[in-house]
């Protein structure tokens, strides 16, 4: 879309630009602009990225390394920024460098990207939601996507944590900060020194629907030494109330617990 964006303005004769985070991520959209204007360019050449096309009109491409500096004295049409929410420094890049430049033609913008938390992304696509004037928004799922089999989709959602899911694959703004327990806490090992009783942990989610989440039991036990705390076992399931209760009884029976916290 973004391609077909800047394409037909080129080939009307006006500037436009794509704007990439990181220089390896612009070489792809500039071999598939080359592509699409073939018996329409006049010049193009790689670094720094541009095409000119025989009708007078231009694609730049920029990577946002550096964004204070980015494309400043010049003008375009319209412009695209292609993974916005990976952009380390978006709003600096768009307040200062971007916008400008579409001040003397009265351009326009398009931010693309998967949502990344709640970063400057988020907030410019708040500001369509909300109806603010000048901007406007859209959330696309995977599953809007005609070219991807279902089946794919929801083979994905079984092996991918929740809120990774819900950012990839729904499009949804989640705050990755905000789980209790972080990815990187977690190691492999063989438990020594362990002394104590077990606890076994649940998080309820009585629901058969397939796009619910799971009932979940875990069971932990601590190191007397060290502290460390290792997951004996872990399991979920989903289910109605009375198979989750089976569920969690069969689970506390493998790893009998002193205290169960739901």
């Amino acid at each position: 879309m973004a391609a077909g964006i800047l394409a037909i303005r080129a080939l009307a004769g006006k500037p436009t630009a794509w704007f990439a985070p990181t220089y390896r991520m612009q070489e792809e959209p500039f071999r598939l602009m080359r592509k699409w204007l073939t018996g329409h360019i006049k010049t193009a050449r790689t670094a720094p990225g541009r095409i000119e096309t025989v009708q007078g009109g231009s694609v730049d491409f920029y990577s946002l390394d550096n964004p204070g500096i980015v494309a400043r004295g010049n003008k375009y049409s319209v412009v695209v920024i292609d993974e916005a929410a990976m952009v380390t420094r978006l709003e600096e890049a768009w307040q200062q460098s971007i916008r400008p430049t579409l001040a003397d033609m009265r351009g326009s913008a398009w931010f693309l990207s998967t949502p990344k938390g709640y970063n400057f992304f988020k907030q410019i696509y708040t500001k369509g939601q909300d109806g603010e004037e000048g901007w406007a928004s859209w959330q696309m799922p995977t599953v809007s996507n005609p070219f991807i089999d279902p089946e794919e989709i929801e083979a994905a959602r079984k092996d991918t944590p929740r809120l990774e899911f819900s950012q990839e694959w729904l499009a949804e703004f989640v705050d990755m900060s905000g789980g209790r327990v972080r990815r990187e806490w977690l190691r492999y090992g063989e438990p020594t020194n362990i002394f104590g009783p077990v606890a076994v942990g649940v998080d309820l989610a009585v629901s058969t629907r397939t796009e619910a989440d799971y009932t979940a039991c875990v069971a932990v036990q601590r190191d007397a030494i060290t502290g460390n705390v290792y997951i004996l076992g872990a399991d979920r399931i989903q289910a109605g109330f009375g198979e989750a209760l089976q569920f969690i009884n069969n689970f506390c029976n493998y790893y009998p617990p002193q205290s169960v916290a739901v």
